[in-house]
């Protein structure tokens, strides 16, 4: 998304003008079509080619006014969730969001430990710097806004 936007501007009930709207749009529609093409499209039962989630699209990036309700997100699309996986992420939420944080963390020294390999592009990172970039990341985005 443009520069600009910060995440309590993204709540619900927010509204958008011209650039900000359209630019607003676009990013809701592209978002939405990444999250169908790659991760509902692909995450599948242990041994079997049956999809987890359904994800539809269904908006096209027209307008240059967009007000964040109900309605309006709707018509982005949606996903399917099933039930067992809902009930599973609620009992075990407090769980996943560490889990995802630790794995973005690993993943993120593993492509600086890579990128050493690469003398031009070197870029070692010391334990627990990945992993506290990516917790205060969102930290400073709130102060810019």
């Amino acid at each position: 998304m443009t520069a600009g936007f910060s995440p309590s501007d993204l709540r619900i009930g927010a509204s958008f003008a011209g650039k900000r709207g359209a630019a607003a749009a676009t990013s809701l529609h592209k978002a939405s079509r990444t999250i169908a093409d790659m991760p509902a499209n692909f995450t599948r039962y242990p041994n079997s080619d049956a999809q987890v989630f359904v994800a539809t699209t269904a908006r096209s990036v027209a307008g240059r006014e967009l007000a964040l309700d109900a309605d309006t997100l709707r018509s982005f699309g949606s996903l399917a969730v099933p039930g067992h996986v809902w009930r599973a992420m609620l009992r075990l939420g407090t769980w996943i969001e560490p889990v995802l944080a630790a794995e973005w963390a690993r993943l993120t020294r593993g492509y600086g430990e890579r990128s050493a390999l690469r003398p031009a592009r070197s870029r070692r990172l010391s334990p627990g710097s990945s992993r506290s970039a990516t917790s205060s990341w969102l930290a400073r985005r709130r102060w810019r806004s």
